[in-house]
């Protein structure tokens, strides 16, 4: 399946890999955000020693890695863009 999309991203972004980069960035941030928000999970439900310390750093690893996922979506989209 995974072989199938991408053979379609290849054909939709015409196999361009400037323009494929960027996609993968955001993809790679999303599953560190996500890998980040297990953690916190993982801390809030088991609260073993220290848990506190290490919930607050994998917050801090969730904020920091969603929030360059959505500035790389933005201004790859155009959205984050300045006029001409």
């Amino acid at each position: 399946m995974q072989g199938v999309i991408a053979c379609v991203l290849l054909v939709i972004y015409g196999a361009s890999v400037t323009k494929l980069i960027p996609l993968y960035a955001v993809v790679v941030f999303i599953a560190f955000s996500l890998s980040q928000l297990g953690m916190v999970k993982r801390w809030w439900t088991r609260r073993g020693p220290g848990w506190r310390v290490s919930m607050a750093m994998n917050v801090v690893g969730l904020v920091a890695t969603a929030a360059v996922a959505v500035i790389i979506g933005a201004t790859r989209s155009g959205a984050g863009r300045p006029p001409d």
